[in-house]
């Protein structure tokens, strides 16, 4: 007698044909009515077959394990008690039913998960050079500045205001700044710096870059002397060319003063007590990486698994392997970091294959949280990645991340979670993801990673993939109203002379004018900066996301 149920949506450990097990699964699915009018029927009797191809499955060679029919209307995370399958290795399976009645259904559609790789056996690779080499900004010309009412190395503990206004034709800004004890800098009344707020917070300048557009701009500043002693603030401010530093021409107050006044210079820059302070000049570079090939026959099934300490996206023949961003997502990178596994078999055909991967640096060491620090976990970013190939002759091969690889940088000049991303369109190598480019003018990579923690599959589904397409309600003077809050990018498609910028600000509300309120946003920038090559060029940023 036909069964009143099937079983559906097979799932092991909670997901669909999971590619990286550790360990024995639980299996679950669905028990569906096998027609609308037997709907409510249940499951009596439940049997689970697994095998270790699908052929076998499919020949009904239950060579891994065969549970027979099991009394229970149990679905949900049962265990699995046969033998596993080797490391790297599937397991196909699929679950026939028995209602109350005795009716027996067909066997459901076949599912499978595979074991994860024994261990991780690459080598972690980057490129320290690009962040080694970054000019170091320091503020050589500038003063230590305060209130003109103070003693230089004893002032009284408490706030002193700076502003300073400036005219430019439009550009690129960058502020460095720092203080004793503590300060925050707005600039056009949005806060853009703050320093640590630990001790000795004076000795890490805080450093921001956007651009700006043509027209007159104020920096605005706050600082606090926590204690009566030596108290001061110095900034440099890069624009068109030109330097301006703190001095004379600033202008301060502080509470109970009447009207603004011009500070007094209470050190020069590299005076003590504070010394030659100074910080990297530019966020590094994302990372492009590449290895090609060839291949040794008909490749039958191909299997990818990737990780990274940063953040990557990683692409097989030109195509990248799956649609998530943010891949292998945020752990405590001293303790565990995930890998991701991919089935790239369809991507891979002819005689080579080119696997490449864009770096960035994501949690890791991009800028995270208030305060404009980087480098929480370390400074280094690093991408690992295998690739297990099967050929038709049953032979197996292994392409893996090692020293042989090249490494470069390409038309992305940064990518950050609160600063945004920047793509220089005519930067970008022609065809580097493909086989055949020449990579000879690359350079090797720097070999090994700063921490070692435990590698572990990722255990849910993508880490963040992109939801619908949301369109815009309303447009007016330049703002784009999509009618509801949310997080993610903005994909835009511009064509316009080479060398041209669009740039794309984010904000959650506007102000009475009409314009993007932006001061909520902190020492967040929330700017994307596309750079057109004089084509049309589509971009969707996938090394940030904000919130609009």
């Amino acid at each position: 007698m036909p069964g009143a149920v099937n079983a559906t949506f097979l799932r092991a450990n909670l997901l669909v044909d999971p590619l990286a097990v550790e360990g024995a699964p639980t299996l679950s699915w669905i028990p569906e009515a096998s027609v609308p009018e037997r709907h409510g029927s249940e499951q009596a009797l439940y049997r689970i077959a697994v095998a270790s191809s699908r052929n076998k499955l499919e020949q009904k060679q239950f060579d891994l394990w065969d549970s027979g029919f099991v009394r229970s209307s149990d679905c949900y995370g049962i265990s699995f008690e046969g033998r596993l399958p080797e490391a790297g290795q599937d397991a196909w399976w699929m679950v026939k039913l028995i209602d109350p009645a005795g009716g027996e259904s067909e066997w459901s559609e076949p599912a499978l998960w595979s074991q994860r790789i024994d261990g991780w056996p690459c080598k972690w690779i980057g490129w320290d050079a690009p962040r080694n080499a970054t000019d170091l900004i320091d503020l050589s010309g500038c003063s230590w500045i305060w209130h003109p009412d103070e003693s230089a190395q004893n002032a009284k503990a408490g706030g002193c205001s700076f502003k300073i206004e400036f005219e430019t034709e439009g550009g690129e800004v960058e502020i460095i700044a720092s203080a004793d004890d503590h300060y925050s800098l707005s600039l056009d009344g949005a806060e853009v710096l703050k320093d640590r707020g630990s001790h000795l917070a004076w000795s890490s300048p805080g450093h921001y870059k956007s651009d700006l557009f043509s027209g007159r701009h104020i920096v605005e500043v706050n600082a606090v002397n926590d204690a009566d002693g030596p108290a001061g603030f110095i900034a440099k401010i890069l624009i068109d060319g030109k330097q301006i530093c703190t001095g004379t021409d600033w202008m301060t107050k502080r509470e109970g003063d009447a009207d603004w006044r011009a500070p007094a210079v209470v050190g020069a820059y590299g005076d003590q007590p504070w010394g030659r302070i100074k910080l990297d000049g530019k966020i590094p570079q994302p990372k492009i990486l590449r290895k090609e090939a060839g291949l040794k026959g008909r490749v039958v099934r191909a299997r990818l698994h990737a990780s990274a300490f940063g953040i990557y996206t990683v692409a097989v023949n030109g195509e990248e392997v799956s649609d998530e961003f943010f891949a292998p997502g945020w752990t405590d990178y001293e303790k565990r970091l995930h890998f991701r596994t991919y089935d790239v078999t369809s991507m891979i055909e002819g005689e080579a294959v080119c696997l490449s991967a864009v770096l960035g640096d994501g949690w890791y060491s991009g800028f995270v949280g208030y305060g404009a620090h980087r480098d929480h976990y370390g400074s280094k970013t690093r991408f690992g990645c295998v690739l297990d190939l099967v050929y038709d002759d049953g032979t197996v091969d292994r392409i893996s991340t090692d020293e042989s690889w090249r490494i470069s940088t390409g038309g992305l000049e940064f990518g950050d979670f609160l600063r945004g991303e920047y793509l220089d369109v005519e930067q970008e190598p022609d065809g580097w993801r493909s086989p055949g480019f020449d990579d000879t003018s690359w350079s090797a990579p720097d070999l090994g990673a700063e921490l070692d923690p435990s590698l572990e599959p990722y255990p849910m589904t993508p880490c963040v993939t992109a939801m619908p397409v949301l369109k815009p309600q309303a447009v007016k003077n330049g703002v784009y109203d999509f009618g509801q809050n949310t997080a993610g990018v903005t994909r835009i498609k511009a064509r316009g002379p080479k060398g041209s910028k669009v740039h794309l600000s984010h904000g959650e509300v506007v102000n009475d004018d009409g314009s993007l309120y932006i001061d909520n946003l902190r020492g967040a920038q929330a700017l994307d900066t596309l750079i057109l090559d004089g084509e049309t060029t589509e971009f969707t940023p996938k090394f940030t996301f904000h919130g609009f």
